[in-house]
């Protein structure tokens, strides 16, 4: 049995392309290779925590203090640790977050064949000072790439010079074809500790996919210069859901006609540090989503009277097949509507049967767990799902509401109808003062030069008005 184990560690190993696990890592990729069945977590974790931690001399693994958490790989992954002389230099010399250094791949190619970055010049005493004291005793650094990735390798001394070293950074170099002459860049993404971030020229730059999204629109353009992994990779981002493989072989050869089904099978397996299979009906997503395994929360009930204890919920991590496969066996969607008094979103059946087992939503949003196709199932006119059998319960209950709302109408129109009303009647009361006014005005005027005729003779009058034309300019 140990033999065993210890062979499949090695495997295990072996296929992670020389990226560091945790031992909760490993023990759960080797139950899932049929070890551990009848025994314990706790005690399966703390058997393969034994056998990693035995001798080196016929144990070759090797372990690394990653802030707080212990990573393992083999010890022929990273060259001998040297321990770092600890110095503090001047502020003029330290790094700065977002800084970048770049290099261009020498024409003999040695940063690919022996998996080194070099550090030249004055950055190789910035690099050392920007590490905290636990990195400049084990000289571990870490370097970030494809997003979520993480490379562990060491900061040596090659031939007197300063260089970042690992078989992690071997690998990277030819997971994307770097050949001489290409360009690499490191960015400052911490300090003290000191962690960086690792890129291509593909990589860098923010704006491509901006730019790679409008040349797709261009009609006339067949096929585009993006390599099979990077168009995959960019449709998961743009769907952000698991996929069949024939959706993903699709999506490439409108993109990519000239290539093979069987290039992008071999694709998407071969970077397994980028996309990762789901269940075994080849469905992928990305690494990052973390599907392979989910926490689960598992409420602990009480002997006595059955209660949840909701503050000592313990952890468990499951497969994704695990779940579907139980939402398929006890019908849940099905559960849901029907206990649900009116129609439910995807978004809020996603959220009840994530909370039902204790998983993250969004690992479920990433899935195809529901079939709006189900004969059984409804679309109403809001976009919400129903039972069919619930239907008429689903009709009634827009009747009444219509009801409602129809009474609801009805006392608006009063009230609109009463105040049309009472604004025709202060429009009347306005109408009949400004025509009493107008007599009003009227009958003075008509007073006043009665009065004025009498006493100054209507020839007078006359004269005075004609002078006043005169004056002013006005016609006759």
């Amino acid at each position: 049995m140990e033999n065993s184990i210890f062979n499949e560690l090695l495997s295990i190993f072996a296929s992670t392309n020389y990226r560091f696990r945790s031992h909760f890592d490993l023990t759960l990729l080797l139950q899932q290779k049929g070890y551990f069945q009848n025994i314990e977590q706790h005690k399966a974790v703390s058997i393969v925590w034994d056998h990693l931690n035995r001798p080196s001399a016929t144990y070759p693994f090797c372990s690394i203090d990653k802030g707080g958490e212990i990573l393992w790989g083999l010890e022929k992954w990273l060259p001998p640790k040297k321990k770092i002389p600890y110095t503090r230099r001047g502020h003029k010399e330290n790094l700065k977050i977002g800084e970048e250094i770049q290099h261009t791949i020498s024409a003999a190619g040695n940063e690919i064949t022996n998996g080194i970055f070099p550090l030249r010049g004055s950055h190789a005493a910035r690099f050392l000072t920007a590490m905290d004291y636990k990195q400049s005793e084990y000289s571990v650094v870490e370097l970030s790439c494809y997003g979520s990735e993480k490379l562990i390798c060491l900061v040596t001394q090659r031939s007197k010079n300063w260089v970042i070293e690992g078989k992690a950074l071997h690998h990277w170099y030819l997971e994307n074809g770097l050949t001489p002459g290409d360009k690499i860049w490191l960015c400052v993404e911490n300090i003290n500790p000191l962690a960086l971030k690792l890129y291509t020229e593909w990589d860098r730059d923010v704006d491509t996919y901006r730019r790679y999204e409008q040349r797709r629109q261009i009609n006339n353009l067949s096929t585009t210069i993006l390599p099979i992994r990077d168009i995959i990779w960019l449709y998961f981002k743009r769907t952000q859901k698991i996929s069949h493989i024939r959706d993903v072989i699709q999506v490439v050869l409108a993109e990519r006609p000239e290539i093979s089904q069987k290039s992008i099978g071999s694709c998407l397996g071969v970077n397994n540090h980028l996309f990762s299979k789901v269940g075994g009906k080849d469905y992928w997503g990305l690494k990052e989503w973390g599907l392979e395994s989910i926490q689960r929360s598992v409420p602990v009930y009480d002997s006595n009277d059955g209660l949840v204890n909701t503050l000592d919920n313990s952890v468990e991590k499951v497969s994704i097949d695990y779940i579907l496969a139980n939402i398929v066996a006890e019908d849940l969607v099905y559960k849901i509507l029907r206990n649900s008094s009116e129609g439910l979103s995807v978004s809020q059946i996603t959220e009840k049967v994530a909370s039902y087992f204790g998983i993250n939503r969004d690992f479920l949003a990433r899935t195809t767990f529901f079939n709006s196709s189900d004969r059984r199932f409804v679309r109403l006119l809001d976009g919400k799902f129903a039972l069919r059998d619930n239907l008429e319960e689903v009709i009634t209950d827009l009747k009444n509401r219509e009801d409602v709302l129809l009474k609801d109408l009805e006392h608006a129109e009063k009230k609109i109808q009463n105040l049309a009303d009472e604004l025709i009647s202060v429009k009347e009361r306005y109408e009949m003062l400004r025509a009493r006014d107008l007599i009003l005005k009227n009958a003075i005027v008509s007073e006043f030069l009665s009065e004025i005729i009498s006493r100054l003779g209507y020839s007078e009058l006359q004269d005075i008005f004609h002078n006043i034309r005169q004056k002013f300019n006005l016609h006759e």
